[in-house]
C-alpha cells in the first residue's frame, strides 16, 4: 500500500492511514504540487539516457533509452555499492551545470571517461512545465562560468573538505550557506551571505585598527570585482544567466493563468454571472491580502535595517569616545607638565537620549508590523467568508 493512491474505500486502507498519517494529504492540492505548479522550472521532472545512433555495441550495453522520472519530494538514491547512484546523480550534475564537476565520481576523466565510452552517449533532464535542458554528451565538461541550475555536491567534494585539514574553510563555507539559506529575509538586514551578515553584527565593536583594515579590504575586494569584470568570462556568464532568466519567463508565458470573468462588470450578462465561481471574491480577498502582507514584510525588513545601522553607529560612538578618554588619561601624566589637563582639552556631549528615542519609535514600529502579520493568517482551503481571520474580513 505505500505509494499507491487509494481508489476504495476499505477499514484495512483506514488503518493504515492512522498508522502513517505523515504519509497522507485530505485536501484540494498537497504543498508540493503547489509549488511545482507555481515553479515548474524549479523541478526536475525525468533523467533520460541514450545512445547516439550508430553507436551501439552489442557487447556492451549501457544506456539505451533510459527514462528515470524523479519525484518532486526525492530526498535520496538507495541502491548497492556499485548499483549506479553517483551515476544517476553526476549524469544531472552535469545536465544542469553544477558546480565541483571536478568531483564527480562517475563522469571522472580516471573512470567512465577514461575508457572512451563517454561520448558514446548522452542525457538530458526535463523539469515540469515542458522545458528541457539542452542534449550533452557524457563527455561533456562543465564551463566555470555557467549558471548552475541544481546545487549538487558529490560526495567525493565531502570527503576532500572533511577529511583534509587545509580544506576546513571550504567544509565551514558550505555550512554557512545551508545557515544562511534558512535565515528569515528580514533577519539577513539585506546581506548577500553570511560572511556579510556576521561583518555587519561586528560592525561598532572592533577597534579603530580594525575599522581601517575592513575598510582597506573592501576596497581591495572592489578592485578585484571590477577587474573581474573586465575578464570576458564575466561577461559570457551574465549572457548564460539573461538566457537562463528568459527560459524561465518563456515556460511562464508559456502557461498564462485562465482569464476570470468579472461578476460586477457592466458590460458581462447574467449567464455570465452565474457561471463565476462562487469562491472568486474570497480569492480576490485572498490576493490583497498577499500583496498588503508583501508591502508589511518589505517595510518590516527595512526597518529591522533601520534599527541595526543605528545601533551600530551608537556603539560605535561610544567605543570611539571610549577610546578617546583612556587615551587622554593615558597621557595625563605628560599633559601636566604643560598645566593641561583631560577635561580642558576636551569635552564632548554625546545626546545618546536622541538616538535612543528614534530606536523605541522604530521598535514600536516592528511590533505594530509583527502583530498585524500574526493577525492575517490564511488557510489553505477556504469555502466560506466566515472561515476567514477576523482581520481578514474587516479588511475586505
Amino acid at each position: 500500500m505505500r505509494g499507491r493512491i487509494f481508489q476504495e474505500f476499505t477499514f484495512a486502507g483506514l488503518k493504515q492511514i492512522l498508522k502513517e498519517k505523515e504519509r497522507v494529504f485530505l485536501g484540494k492540492e498537497p504543498q508540493v504540487l503547489g509549488r511545482v505548479r507555481l515553479n515548474p522550472t524549479k523541478y526536475i521532472a525525468s533523467l533520460q539516457i541514450d545512445t547516439y545512433p550508430g553507436k551501439e555495441k552489442v557487447s556492451e550495453k549501457w544506456f539505451q533509452k533510459i527514462n528515470i522520472p524523479l519525484n518532486s519530494e526525492l530526498v535520496a538514491i538507495i541502491g548497492n555499492k556499485g548499483s549506479g547512484k553517483s551515476a544517476i546523480a553526476d549524469i544531472i550534475g552535469m545536465c544542469v551545470d553544477s558546480e565541483h564537476s571536478a568531483d564527480f565520481q562517475f563522469l571522472n576523466a580516471n573512470k567512465f571517461k577514461k575508457k572512451g565510452l563517454a561520448d558514446r552517449f548522452f542525457s538530458h533532464v526535463k523539469f515540469f512545465g515542458d522545458t528541457k535542458s539542452e542534449d550533452r554528451s557524457l563527455f561533456y565538461d562543465v564551463k566555470p562560468t555557467s549558471v548552475p541550475l541544481v546545487q549538487y555536491l558529490p560526495q567525493h567534494y565531502f570527503e576532500n573538505i572533511c577529511n583534509e585539514i587545509g580544506k576546513i574553510e571550504g567544509f565551514r563555507r558550505e555550512i554557512e550557506k545551508v545557515v544562511f539559506q534558512y535565515l528569515p529575509t528580514e533577519r539577513r538586514l539585506k546581506s548577500e551571505s553570511f560572511s556579510d551578515l556576521i561583518m555587519k553584527k561586528k560592525e561598532g565593536i572592533e577597534s579603530e585598527i580594525n575599522s581601517f583594515l575592513q575598510a582597506i579590504n573592501n576596497l581591495n575586494k572592489e578592485i578585484i570585482q571590477l577587474e573581474d569584470k573586465l575578464n570576458p568570462l564575466h561577461l559570457e556568464m551574465l549572457e548564460n544567466l539573461k538566457a537562463a532568466k528568459e527560459r524561465d519567463l518563456k515556460a511562464i508565458c508559456d502557461t498564462p493563468p485562465s482569464e476570470k470573468i468579472n461578476p460586477f462588470a457592466e458590460n458581462v450578462g447574467q449567464e455570465a454571472v452565474t457561471k463565476t465561481n462562487p469562491t472568486e471574491e474570497i480569492v480576490n480577498i485572498i490576493d490583497g491580502l498577499k500583496k498588503e502582507i508583501s508591502v508589511h514584510e518589505n517595510n518590516l525588513s527595512n526597518v529591522l535595517v533601520q534599527i541595526e545601522e543605528l545601533q551600530i553607529i551608537k556603539k560605535e560612538i561610544i567605543h570611539r569616545i571610549q577610546d578617546i578618554k583612556v587615551y587622554l588619561d593615558q597621557n595625563a601624566g605628560k599633559l601636566a607638565e604643560f598645566l593641561l589637563t583631560p577635561e580642558e582639552l576636551l569635552q564632548i556631549d554625546f545626546k545618546v537620549e536622541s538616538m535612543d528615542e528614534i530606536i523605541k519609535n522604530l521598535e514600536d514600529e516592528v511590533a505594530s508590523i509583527q502583530g498585524f502579520l500574526k493577525v492575517v493568517d490564511l488557510p489553505n482551503e477556504i469555502s466560506d467568508p466566515s472561515e476567514l481571520p477576523i482581520k481578514t474580513r474587516l479588511i475586505s
